[in-house]
């Protein structure tokens, strides 16, 4: 059993834009209030969502559900896997076939409307198993020097000034947070070789992108900005904009 019991925290509401990966947007939302621990509680319709569900064997397989689905009820935790942080967004959703319904952690979509609450808890962070998407809870760290928890403690990251959800982060800020959104698989825009798709995870500020023409190519983010990824298709696509040199 893992139970924390918490005197403090606080309270976020809001929407998040048209067009962004709903995931990503959650995330984007974490890393700037500096929220380790909490609840989301939202309603959201999405294009093109993505559900992983667990077999009965065990086993997880992901669905991507074409067109625009209603999301009436989307409730899950915020937690910490290693350095990064955990969602855990818990969906229903109607199938493709007629009366069908899908059941699972929703992975992503593209955001036509997403209204949300979250409620944090500022003492403690859970931390979840790294084994996978449907691993439990496995310990609970303080989040300072005067909280309390059972379990190992390990001092986390400083927590930054919290950023008002309505107010954008600083140009050089949010492309940082967006290239650690990045991962093989995604695309970028880029102004130059246009649509193309990530070959490798990011190292630093550099990825591998595979053009059209089948070349792979290597580009430095350091000298671009990084823009929140939209999803079309069912693809999360980043847009990358040449940074202005100061006159």
């Amino acid at each position: 059993m893992v139970v924390a019991k918490f005197e403090t925290g606080a309270g976020y509401i809001g929407r998040l834009d048209q067009g962004q990966d709903i995931t990503a947007g959650f995330r984007t939302i974490c890393r700037e209030n500096s929220i380790v621990c909490g609840w989301i509680s939202a309603s959201a319709f999405l294009r093109c969502p993505v559900v992983s569900r667990l077999s009965p064997d065990g086993t997880e397989t992901k669905v991507q559900l074409d067109g625009t689905h209603f999301l009436p009820t989307i409730t899950g935790s915020i937690s910490r896997n290693d350095t990064q942080i955990a969602l855990r967004l818990n969906v229903e959703v109607n199938g493709t076939e007629a009366g069908s319904r899908v059941a699972g952690l929703l992975e992503g979509g593209e955001v036509l409307f997403c209204e949300f609450m979250i409620t944090t808890c500022g003492e403690v962070s859970l931390v979840r198993d790294m084994g996978g998407r449907f691993k439990p809870w496995v310990q609970i760290q303080a989040a300072g020097p005067t909280g309390s928890a059972t379990g190992t403690l390990e001092p986390l990251p400083p927590r930054p000034v919290p950023v008002a959800m309505h107010a954008p982060a600083a140009d050089d800020e949010a492309s940082e947070l967006n290239i650690l959104e990045m991962k093989a698989g995604d695309y970028v825009d880029h102004p130059k070789f246009g649509v193309c798709r990530i070959s490798a995870d990011p190292v630093e500020d550099r990825i591998s992108i595979r053009l059209n023409t089948g070349k792979q190519v290597d580009l430095s983010l350091g000298i671009m900005k990084v823009l929140e990824p939209r999803m079309v298709g069912g693809r999360r696509v980043f847009r990358l904009e040449i940074r202005r040199r100061n006159s």
